[in-house]
């Protein structure tokens, strides 16, 4: 946990995480792995990402204003996809706000009974409070040089767990392409990073990244946190709204024909942008808190 970090509780599950000031709620939810809805894309245009404040301050945004009644926002409901956390917070999480609320499961069953003989069994035990002096060992394989995890005396397996240098190789090759990809496309239209409005992140991938460290390794661009939005499932909700509505669909069909394929591999620069882009960023402005509150 970094000195600047924020706890935050999620009830009745009892998970917390600690998250940088100027994060989503939302944001926090997922990175605690409880998955809200948003079928508005996080526009907080629904109302359905509710949650309450039991504990600590949260100031009602002006989407939750109009989403949410009076008595709603004085029992301390908010929307997790427009509420930022400034300090610690407990939030209870009602049922229906969960992914998983319009979901049903069959508990039932008619068969026969069988007799209970688990192979899983429940036991506590205490870890040592954790110290500065925690360091992650280096071991030298050959010409690497990895960092190990966790020592085969405390692995499940009898075997150390280590972060290769290859996984890091891998990382950089990974963010090198996508950002490379995006600088390329920003040049052929003219356009810096930071004209930029906002950087929309879909399905499993936007709503557990965390936006910080995305942008840290270069992955997303250098913009304050404020304009990178999570809007859930797009896939989804696209379809939905395409089979509804003949003006969003007659919508979808003009942005298909106004889209244009590039193929970065066939662009003289992209060889040279890629191998730059595989470096980290030396330096990560952090405006996480920029352009939160307007």
């Amino acid at each position: 946990m970094k000195t600047n970090e924020i706890k935050v509780v999620f009830q009745p599950s009892g998970r917390s995480v600690f998250v940088l000031p100027g994060t989503l709620l939302l944001e926090a939810a997922g990175r605690a792995g409880i998955v809200l809805q948003t079928p508005c894309g996080g526009r907080g245009t629904c109302g359905k990402c509710k949650v309450r404040i039991t504990g600590g301050a949260c100031a009602p945004s002006s989407a939750g204003k109009q989403e949410l009644s009076a008595a709603q926002i004085d029992e301390g409901y908010r929307l997790a996809c427009q509420s930022y956390v400034t300090e610690p917070l407990v939030v209870d999480i009602p049922p229906e706000s969960r992914f998983e609320a319009g979901e049903q499961i069959l508990t039932s069953h008619a068969g026969e009974k069988a007799t209970l003989e688990p192979i899983v069994s429940k036991r506590f035990f205490e870890l040592d409070a954790p110290t500065s002096r925690d360091a992650i060992s280096l071991v030298t394989d050959g010409n690497e040089t990895n960092f190990m995890i966790v020592p085969a005396e405390d692995s499940g397996n009898g075997e150390p767990i280590f972060l290769w240098q290859k996984d890091v190789r891998e990382l950089q090759l990974a963010t090198g392409a996508i950002r490379a990809g995006i600088n390329l496309l920003l040049r052929r239209v003219g356009l810096a990073p930071d004209d930029i409005h906002s950087v929309l992140l879909a399905g499993a991938f936007g709503n557990f990244i965390r936006r910080n460290n995305a942008r840290r390794i270069g992955l997303l661009p250098q913009i304050p946190c404020g304009r990178i939005q999570f809007i859930g499932n797009a896939a989804s909700l696209g379809a939905k709204l395409a089979l509804l509505s003949s003006g969003e669909r007659e919508r979808a069909t003009r942005l298909r024909q106004g889209a244009e394929h590039v193929d970065l591999s066939l662009d003289p620069e992209f060889q040279m942008e890629f191998g730059m882009a595989m470096m980290f960023p030396a330096d990560d402005v952090d405006a996480c808190v920029e352009d939160v509150h307007e």
